[in-house]
This record gives structure tokens, C-alpha cells and sequence, in this order.
């Protein structure tokens, strides 16, 4: 009932509202904890895991702060397969969503920093082939890289050439693909995407 009262009186960010009225009865630690158990349960989950971002923004976490507090950054190849991913990737969404100037490729940008921008591309269709509760957001994800690529103006030609510069890589067929898919779902009317 306080939630929905919260939300209805600060309409742009009940959350940020929410969090400092919690905190001018808990210290950060208790805070955390009740987040935390929050979190554990169904019906505050949801409630919880925007707390939880509130909480981090309080404290002024980075994207690269989360990556590592979540334990990404040791993920490697296994990365997809993280149940903390969309954790991670829902908290940069809202750093991008109050930043002066959003970037919608604030995620992908920050991925392909810390993988390399074809490497990453080279993970995705492998994390596609298997099935796991992060499938929709992997697709997601490799959608947004393709969509900047597109922005930039990377053809499938320039693509290919990028991927076997670093010699045969059987992940390449994968990407290529992909991006051809991609392409055909997503060219601008009147202009063939082969």
C-alpha cells in the first residue's frame, strides 16, 4: 500500500523517493539486508531488485562497479550463462535512462570494451545454441550489437573481412549469419541487405 502511495506521488522516480525515506530509518547495512531478503521472496522480488539498483545509484556504483560486484567479471565465456546478467544489465539500463545524454548502446558499448567487439560477437551465437533463462536477453543483446553496427554502416563484406583477419575461427560462420538475419529483418525500405 506505501509502494503504490510512493509511486502515485512521485510519478518520474517513486524508487529514488523510496529509498530515501528507508534510509532515514535504516543505515546502508541493515538497508542491504532487508534488500536481500527482499529479493528471496515472490511476491517483493520485482520491489526488491529496483531497490537494489536505487541502492547502488545512492552510492554511485558504475556499470563496471556492478560487473564485478556480481562476480560477471569471472564469468568469462560462462557469461550467459549468469543468473546476475540481467541483474547487471536492467542496473545499466537505468544509469543510461537518468543520464544526461541516454545511449542506447550503452550495454553493448560496455560489453564490447571489456570483450573486444568481434569476440563478443563470436559469443553469442554459441550462447543461443544453448537454451537457458537468459535466451530472450541474449538475443536482445546480440541485436543491439548489430543494430550499432548497422548504424555505422558495417556491411556484411566489411564484417567478414573483420572476422578472418584473426585467421579461421569456426564461431565466424555464426556471426555472419546471424547478421545477415539481422540485416534482411532490419533494412530500410527499398535497399537489399545481401
Amino acid at each position: 500500500m506505501w509502494v503504490s502511495y510512493v509511486t502515485k506521488l512521485e510519478g518520474k522516480n517513486p524508487d529514488k523517493l523510496m529509498l530515501s525515506v528507508l534510509k532515514t530509518r535504516y543505515n546502508d547495512d541493515r538497508l542491504q539486508s532487508m534488500i536481500i531478503t527482499a529479493q528471496k521472496v515472490p511476491q517483493t522480488k520485482p520491489f526488491a531488485a529496483r531497490m537494489q539498483e536505487q541502492f547502488w545509484i545512492s552510492q554511485d556504483k558504475t556499470a563496471d562497479d556492478i560487473f564485478k560486484l556480481v562476480k560477471l567479471d569471472q564469468e568469462g565465456e560462462n557469461l550467459f550463462n549468469s543468473g546476475e546478467l540481467s541483474t547487471w544489465v536492467s542496473y545499466v539500463a537505468k544509469l543510461n535512462k537518468f543520464d544526461d545524454r541516454p545511449d542506447e548502446f550503452a550495454v553493448i558499448s560496455y560489453l564490447q570494451e571489456r570483450f573486444g567487439d568481434m569476440e563478443l560477437a563470436k559469443m553469442f551465437p554459441a550462447a543461443l545454441e544453448r537454451s537457458g533463462p537468459n535466451k530472450n536477453l541474449i538475443s536482445s543483446l546480440e541485436a543491439l550489437q548489430f543494430k550499432k553496427w548497422q548504424a555505422t554502416g558495417l556491411d556484411l563484406d566489411r564484417l567478414n573481412t573483420i572476422l578472418t583477419r584473426g585467421g579461421f575461427d569456426i564461431r565466424n560462420a555464426g556471426v555472419s549469419l546471424n547478421y545477415v538475419i539481422f540485416l534482411r529483418a532490419n533494412k530500410p525500405r527499398g535497399v537489399s541487405a545481401s
